[in-house]
């Protein structure tokens, strides 16, 4: 079950009023009531310290001379003065009570000798000490040196004096050196007024209440209005509109919540587009690459007197180099290895484009011919900055003579088996479409190969090899390794070695160009 933010605030806020207000109002009435029984008893005590010689000169005056109606008439002046006062009883130290204000209403007492019964009442007035009586026990009172008052129990031992807030049900006050005039009060006055106090507490606490319910429905109005805008732009983000927004104005932390999911909606759009684009790209890689790959051929072809090995691996999804063997009618086989600047999906467009025009212009048999006419579309089709080595070879299978020309390509590696040496055979030419005329800066290479010969034609992807040093391979270690490795007994043997020793060497770091081979052996 949810629970409205309105309702928690209500509930909350007139709990906290109510608590507040109920903890003051204990406080406050029992503080009230510790002031008015203090402001009571100073009260009646001086009232009784100043009624009772009047008490007792009234009753030397009028009482004892019989006349009952002057004396009763000054008793009930005195009871006019004090309403908290009951009871006025005049004792004598011997115990005899003369008159007492409960009975003697009408006339003068005239049976037998009242004695008082109460021993702590008589031990009180035969003490000659002003006293008061709170709960059980009575406390007399004196003065010390600096005036201040002190109370003693009937030994004269000097006492702490009653607890805080006490009641002083009666006091008795010597006179005359004769007499002990006893006043009796009810507190019952003060309870009404401690409880018209709370009373008006009460009020206070149900106005207090409303008042918080009403703070709290505004309170909740504040900040459900905002909450409600959050939930229903979120709710629209779930649905799958990203451009939903709030508008907050409060000026507080819901403004800067506001302001947070908005740049979270914004930031979430972005992502998802990001995303999408991501994966969509993703895709066409993939088909690229898959496409790309479709232009790789899927085995070497059979050559007469010649072992074939070749391997493309790509940096990224898509590469830049590309290798290719071009069908041809007699005993000249051409085949190519290239490498466009870069790699990536510009360097794969341009790769397969390349792809296509040499495929177009295999049935030319002059290698510069082939050359000449891929550049011109290279240089009139592509960018400024792209550009493509490559190394455009053909192989008679009745001379076992091996021809190349290279477009500003890697040197081949010629292994000798005679001599037992590898060496670099010339380079030349220049990129395609670096320039519009490559005619005077191609030339043709051709040498013989003997049985047991290799030849390796490969894209700067080997010797250009970075490894966790820093370092590269570089070329004299592929004509090393190749040297050292000529007793091999074919072609994907001389292959699998180079590219083994090439991982070697890069000890795990990442592959920065994509690298390509082609491998020859004259068997």
């Amino acid at each position: 079950m949810i629970i409205r933010i309105r309702t928690k605030l209500i509930f909350s806020i007139s709990t906290l009023i109510l608590l507040i207000l109920s903890v003051s109002a204990f406080l406050l009435t029992n503080e009230k009531r510790l002031e008015l029984s203090s402001d009571m008893y100073l009260k009646n005590l001086a009232f009784s310290k100043l009624i009772a010689e009047s008490v007792a000169e009234n009753y030397d005056n009028f009482l004892k001379e019989n006349n009952f109606i002057y004396f009763n008439r000054e008793v009930k002046n005195i009871f006019s003065q004090n309403p908290d006062l009951t009871k006025i009883t005049l004792i004598t130290y011997s115990g005899e009570i003369l008159y007492d204000s409960s009975q003697d209403i009408e006339k003068k007492y005239e049976g037998n000798v009242r004695i008082l019964s109460d021993a702590a009442l008589l031990n009180s007035v035969r003490s000659k000490k002003p006293s008061f009586l709170s709960g059980q026990n009575y406390y007399f009172l004196g003065e010390d040196e600096n005036g201040n008052m002190t109370y003693y129990d009937f030994e004269d031992n000097l006492l702490d004096g009653p607890r805080s807030g006490f009641f002083a049900s009666n006091f008795v006050i010597p006179v005359f050196d004769k007499y002990g005039v006893v006043f009796e009060y009810d507190y019952s006055k003060l309870q009404d007024r401690i409880a018209q106090l709370i009373e008006r507490i009460a009020i206070l606490t149900a106005f207090g209440v409303l008042l918080g319910i009403l703070l709290s429905v505004v309170l909740a109005w504040h900040f459900n209005r905002p909450v409600r805008k959050l939930l229903n732009a979120t709710e629209n983000i779930s649905k799958g509109d990203y451009d939903s927004r709030v508008d907050i104005k409060t000026r507080d932390e819901l403004s800067l919540l506001g302001m947070a999911f908005n740049k979270m909606a914004r930031d979430l759009k972005a992502s998802l587009d990001a995303r999408v684009y991501k994966e969509r790209l993703g895709r066409e890689l993939e088909l690229a690459g898959q496409i790309q790959n479709q232009l790789v051929p899927k085995k070497v072809p059979e050559i007469p007197g010649l072992d074939i090995s070749a391997a493309l691996l790509p940096a990224e999804e898509i590469g830049g180099d590309m290798y290719d063997f071009l069908p041809t009618e007699d005993e000249n086989h051409i085949f190519y290895l290239g490498d466009v600047t870069g790699h990536g999906i510009p360097a794969g467009l341009l790769s397969s484009i390349s792809s296509a025009l040499f495929f177009g212009f295999a049935k030319i048999t002059d290698l510069k011919d082939i050359l000449i006419r891929v550049n011109e579309v290279f240089h009139a089709k592509t960018m400024s900055n792209m550009f493509m080595t490559l190394c455009l070879v053909t192989y008679n299978d009745i001379l076992n003579k091996l021809t190349y020309v290279s477009a500003g390509h890697e040197q081949i590696v010629h292994f000798d088996k005679s001599s037992g040496t590898a060496i670099l055979k010339p380079a030349g030419g220049v990129a395609l479409g670096m320039t519009r005329d490559i005619s005077k800066l191609l030339k043709e290479v051709t040498f013989q190969m003997n049985s047991g010969d290799f030849a390796v034609i490969y894209s700067d992807g080997i010797p250009e090899c970075w490894n966790d040093k820093r370092q590269l391979y570089g070329m004299q270690r592929l004509v090393n390794l190749v040297q050292s490795n000529g007793a091999l007994g074919s072609s994907k043997e001389m292959q699998d070695a180079i590219l083994r020793d090439v991982k070697i060497f890069a000890n795990g770091y990442k592959q920065m160009d994509d690298i390509t081979i082609i491998v020859l052996r004259k068997t």
